[in-house]
Parts: structure tokens; sequence; C-alpha cells
């Protein structure tokens, strides 16, 4: 961010968050269909062989689409998430796999793991400094002694001072839906509002819900001081899930790969 705001973030409180997806989560996947999750996990799984690493936390691990995957590859996997319809989703589809309703700001599992990862710009959901401080603290106290955290970050767009609009179209046999999603970026005020209406056919009847997200503004510099001032170590930052070293004009999704000392 720049250097002369001071995370002047509006605070969003964990149960509202949680509140958001309760009549929209056993629509999320069917949103998503485009995600490429396996592209994700590959990456994740390559720098985890690496390092000889074998039990992974899924922070805001949603519906469990990587959970799924890494469960796939032979990780011992646990996830947790904020929001207990998405968790019930999860459970659904991830037979015998612990998955824990928790805040990512002040979980306490008792339990340290190989790595952790936190995917799909859900980091940007801490609304202060504080909020993201007391998160990437937790995660640090959860890693074992070199263990390694993996996140992303929601992009920054050249032309982020313009609103930006999309449509997303999918369906199955029973229901199509349609999510009309418009971007407000508030560079003032260090914030994206995302403003959407979901028009739904779900066995014939046809309605439609809304949906809104605030979410921070993140910018690569200024969370490797974070981390840094955290004392996490051998900061790296890729560029979409590539090991390509991410540039900071780039538009493509930071990952950061950070180890824990």
């Amino acid at each position: 961010m720049p250097a002369d705001v001071q995370q002047q973030y509006v605070h969003f409180k964990g149960d509202k968050l949680s509140e958001m997806y309760k009549s929209l989560a056993k629509y999320y996947d069917l949103v998503y269909t485009w995600k490429n999750y396996k592209k994700e996990v590959d990456f994740i799984d390559k720098i985890l062989r690496l390092n000889k690493l074998k039990t992974i936390l899924d922070v805001a691990c949603g519906t469990g689409n990587h959970v799924l995957l890494l469960v796939r590859k032979g990780y011992s996997v646990t996830g947790i998430d904020i929001s207990k319809d998405m968790l019930k989703v999860a459970r659904k589809k991830v037979k015998k796999t612990r998955f824990i309703k928790a805040d990512m700001r002040n979980f306490d599992l008792k339990q340290k793991f190989d790595a952790i990862i936190c995917m799909f710009t859900s980091l940007n959901y801490n609304f202060t400094l504080k909020d993201l401080e007391k998160t990437l603290l937790c995660f640090k106290k959860h890693l074992k002694d070199n263990g390694i955290l993996i996140f992303d970050i929601a992009r920054i767009f050249k032309n982020m001072k313009n609103r930006r609009f999309d449509i997303v179209t999918a369906k199955n046999r029973k229901t199509e839906i349609a999510r009309l999603t418009q971007w407000d970026p508030k560079i003032e005020e260090n914030r994206w509002i995302l403003d959407a209406v979901f028009l739904i056919n779900e066995n014939g009847k046809f309605y439609f819900k809304t949906d809104k997200h605030d979410l921070v503004i993140l910018y690569p510099k200024n969370l490797i001081k974070i981390l840094k001032k955290l004392k996490f170590g051998n900061i790296k930052i890729y560029s979409n899930f590539n090991f390509k070293k991410f540039r900071e004009n780039s538009e493509e999704r930071p990952v950061f790969v950070v180890k824990k000392i």
C-alpha cells in the first residue's frame, strides 16, 4: 500500500462474514467451476515434496476443494473456516478429514503443522493492521520450525481506479446460475467493495440473492515488511502459481511462500 496510508481499513466482523455465506455456500462450487484448483495444488505439492512436508492446515478452506486434492495426494490435512455452511459442504466432499469452525485471527488447535495454506484472497479479509498481524502470528504459532506458509492475495490492477464489471454463468443438472459482479476500488480507503447479484434457476424455480464483500488492498512490498517484522524468513513471491518470480507491476496473482525460522 502507499507509504502514507496507515491501514485505514473498514472493520468487518467475522460473524457477518460467516452470515454472508449462509445461503450461498451450496452454490459456491458451481460459481467457481472456472477456478483451476489442480494447478494451485500441483504448485503447493511441488513445494511440500521438495521440503518433505506431510501435514497441512488449510486456513479459510471454504468448501474444501484444495483439501480434497491434497488428501488424494497423500497429505494429512485439517481445514478451518469461519463459515459453518461452507464447512458443511466440505465435510460431505472430503470424508474422514477434520474440519473446524474457527476465525483465522484467533484460532488455537493446540497442534503444529508442517505447512499452512491460505488460498483465494482470504488474507484480504483482515481489515486492520492489528488483525493482519494477529492472523500471521496465529499461523506462525501453528507452524513447526522450518515449516512453510503459502498464501495468495488479490491482484493489483493498473486501472484500479475504474470500476470493474464481470458476469459468470454456470450450470449443472439441477441449477443454472449467473453472477453479476461489480468491483468498486476505493483507493483512498485502501479497500475493494465487491457487490454481486446471483440469478438462480433451481429445479425450475427462479430467484435472486445478493452478496457483498469488503476486502483490503494488500501490497506485496508492505506484506514483506510485516512478515519480516514478525520474524518470518526466506520470503519468496511467485506469479499466479507458476515458479516465475512475481514482478511488482504485474497484474498476475502474487503467491507468497514463506518459511518459519
